[in-house]
């Protein structure tokens, strides 16, 4: 068995990425559940702390939402209905945590996604693995402004039990915008970033964000490894299929790569507020594996299939 190959696919879930929808999707409804209504979950903008010593637990910052106020005289009242329609807040992902497995070379894995909101608003978003030859731990804080984009604080990502370790730190700072990487012992290094970069975790819950909200581009700014990188997905098409909590019906996407040797799928349940159920991958010397959902709890509601 090949160490590189488990790491690939310990990946797998936190990794992900998107590209653009043929048609607009409609708003989802949860199963027991009302569908969210478009501002029921929305956190106000916020102007983000100098997070070059940050703590993800410091208290956000905000400013409210931007005013728009038409005179009464205003001759052209179609453009200040559409200034109006900007400010409203788009609906966002709810909370949720679900558990995941696969087998690979002989070898299980157990994985886990969680986002929260934390005390302060601010949004935690943490993915775990657990298994006899690794550890990984990804976290990510940020908060959702009122066009349902996420705006990462902080990201970090420990990995141990495999040669060698790494512990990654990456403070965003948006006031400059750039970002500082930690890695390990190593001196640290910035570099500038543009409006709108994600963390490589939390570009899967602007996937879930735009899905919501009936969003047709899915290529984002990731600030990764020193690098700024683009992740681009494409919706290829609907799917139903069978998992350990039933049967679900998912918008399936496809991770766009220059290289097309590894094809890499990703489904997430219409009927569930997107989450991610499924993932499946194929390596360039044939292998495959997937990884299915287990068990799940959106918004305190348990994720039944039929």
């Amino acid at each position: 068995m090949k160490l590189g190959n488990t790491v690939a696919l310990a990946t797998l879930i936190a990794l992900c990425s998107s590209t653009a929808l043929n048609s607009a999707l409609a708003q989802p409804t949860l199963k027991g559940g009302t569908a969210p209504a478009a501002n029921a979950t929305a956190t106000p903008t916020v102007k983000p702390a100098d997070m070059e010593a940050v703590d993800p637990r410091a208290t956000a910052l905000a400013t409210g939402q931007p005013e728009t106020q038409p005179q009464a005289d205003n001759p052209d009242k179609d453009a200040a209905a559409k200034t109006l329609a900007v400010a409203v807040p788009s609906a966002l992902p709810k909370p949720f945590k679900a558990t995941y497995k696969t087998r690979l070379y002989g070898i299980n894995l157990t994985a886990t996604r969680e986002l929260k909101q934390q005390e302060d608003g601010r949004w935690f978003l943490r993915f775990d693995i657990d298994s006899w030859v690794a550890e990984l731990k990804e976290r990510s804080w940020f908060e959702w402004n009122s066009e349902g984009h996420a705006l990462t604080h902080r990201y970090e990502y420990h990995r141990s039990g495999l040669a060698p370790d790494r512990d990654v730190v990456i403070a965003f700072n948006w006031d400059k915008h750039r970002v500082v990487n930690s890695l390990n012992s190593e001196e640290d290094w910035s570099m500038t970033i543009p409006d709108g970069t994600l963390d490589k975790l939390n570009a899967t819950m602007q996937i879930r964000a735009d899905l919501i909200n009936g969003r047709k581009e899915l290529s984002y700014d990731v600030a990764d490894g020193g690098k700024l990188k683009n992740f681009s997905f494409s919706i290829e098409r609907e799917e139903t299929i069978k998992t350990p909590v039933g049967e679900l019906d998912t918008v399936v996407i496809k991770t766009i790569r220059k290289k097309k040797s590894r094809e890499t799928y990703t489904y997430f349940a219409k009927d569930w507020d997107y989450v991610l159920v499924r993932i499946s991958q194929k390596e360039p010397n044939g292998d495959s594996a997937s990884v299915d959902i287990q068990e799940g709890w959106v918004d305190g509601t348990k994720i039944v299939g039929r």
